[in-house]
């Protein structure tokens, strides 16, 4: 794993956390964690998850 790909891992990881204990928006945990942009966000979540993020929130969350 290169120094940029474990980045991204526990950016996304701290992400996924915070969007299953509800603590702000996608779109502002995303930015929180350190994406300068929304699109590249949800671009890689939806690579490493499976799902865009409030998708998988949701459906983490069982809703």
């Amino acid at each position: 794993m290169t120094p940029l790909q474990y980045r991204a891992l526990i950016r996304l990881q701290e992400a996924r956390r915070r969007l299953l204990l509800h603590e702000a928006s996608a779109r502002e945990i995303g930015f929180d964690v350190g994406y300068d942009s929304q699109m590249q966000f949800t671009r890689e979540y939806r690579k490493m998850f499976g799902r865009p993020p409030a998708t998988d929130a949701a459906f983490l969350n069982g809703r």
